[in-house]
Order: C-alpha cells, then structure tokens, then sequence
C-alpha cells in the first residue's frame, strides 16, 4: 500500500512509527518522487510538511491489528489485516531522475525568532508588514538561502515554507540532508538553534509572494515576510 501523509495541523508535529518500529519504504516528499527508495523505522512532519511511504502488510498475519503511533499523542490509525491477496508489486530500486543543484547567483540569510519586547514572531528583527517587500530576486536565478531558528531561549520549533518555489535542502547544521530530505520541499523544520541551508531557483513568474513559518500560528503573529521578483 502506498500511504500518502499531509500534516494539516496548525503547529503539532508528528513522528510517526507503524506497528513496533515496522520498516517501511520512503518514497517521496512534497515535490514528488525521491531518487530511490529509503527504508524508514519512523518519519516527522511538522505543519505543512508531505511525506509518502509504502508499507508491505504480508509481513502481519491475518487477524492483526496494526497502530500508526505519534511519538506524543499514542496510537492515531489502525490497520486491520483481514485477508491475504495476490501481490507481485514491488517498489523500483530507482524512483525518479532529479538534476544536481544550478549554480547559486546569491546567497540569502533569515532568522526565526521570538521578539522577547513585543512577543511578535519575526523574521530578521521585523514583523509582517503587506505593504513592505523584505526581498527582491530576480526571476531566472538561482538562490541559497540559511534559515536559522534563533529560538534557544524559549525553545520553539519553527518551520520554513517559501510560496512560489520549491527547493532542495543542501545541509542541516553542516550535515549533508537525510535521505529522505533529499527530494524537492517546499517546507522544512528547523529546531531551536539549528540551521539549515535550502537552494531553489525562481522561474517563470513575476510579483509579490510571502515566505513564513508554517506554524500557523507564529506566521499569524508576524512570522512572514514579502518577496518580490523582477524581470
């Protein structure tokens, strides 16, 4: 069974395990197919965030009862094994082609953080503004953009999801991305202190787009900002 996952909460992340830790196959993220499978005891997703996974029932016997379990939350989905069925399906060693990075023409950096005066939620020091452009990119070109959460104080997860573009996650805190990281996103976690560099190429289309914390609820307290591409 291919299982398609979206977490649509507004600032719960999930970490998911089937059965006791049940290995089962990765495919694909939000912008699509990884370039090949990766087997996976369990996976996290924080708002916002897709994630696609293949699981082989032969493995349970007929009658068993399988939990989808949330490391915080316990069992959230049940999976009743009720009968056998033929099954010559198998998940392809090589899932998808996806092209190296292009050269970046810039590099960008963004802090998330809590504003410890105001207790706004800011990006860079400010506070959305719908009438300010915070960023200005020309269409065609390729960016790197760090995004650092620069809550160690407080410690609050954030999350990071442009408009318009999707990207490929280059390195975690210097670390090269998981696998399963490896695909096209357009939303990444970033824990308090961490850093993570994400490069996306901005194409065909022109105007004003926002980029803020998929946690609903910091992009509603000023977690947002405005990025304009030019011609």
């Amino acid at each position: 069974y291919r299982l398609r996952f979206l977490n649509g909460s507004n600032l719960r992340t999930f970490a998911l395990r089937l059965g006791n830790d049940t290995e089962v196959a990765q495919i694909a993220v939000a912008g699509g197919l990884l370039a090949a499978p990766t087997p996976v005891r369990g996976w996290a997703m924080s708002p916002g965030e897709r994630v696609e996974v293949v699981v082989d029932f032969s493995q349970f016997p007929v009658g068993s009862q399988v939990l989808l379990q949330d490391a915080q939350a316990g069992p959230v989905l049940r999976f009743d094994v009720t009968r056998t069925a033929a099954d010559r399906s198998r998940v392809p060693d090589r899932l998808s082609s996806i092209a190296s990075p292009r050269a970046a023409t810039n590099e960008r950096a963004f802090t998330l953080s809590l504003d410890p005066q105001t207790f706004q939620f800011v990006i860079n020091g400010q506070a959305f503004d719908p009438n300010r452009v915070d960023t200005e990119i020309k269409r065609g070109t390729t960016e790197v953009w760090s995004i650092t959460n620069g809550d160690t104080m407080f410690g609050i997860p954030h999350n990071f999801h442009p408009h318009l573009v999707q990207f490929r996650v280059l390195d975690r805190n210097g670390q090269p991305p998981s696998p399963g990281e490896s695909g096209f996103k357009d939303t990444i976690a970033v824990a308090p202190g961490e850093t993570v560099r994400i490069q996306a190429t901005f194409g065909d289309y022109v105007g004003r787009y926002v980029y803020h914390c998929h946690m609903i609820d910091h992009s509603a307290a000023g977690m947002m900002a405005q990025m304009s591409i030019v011609p």
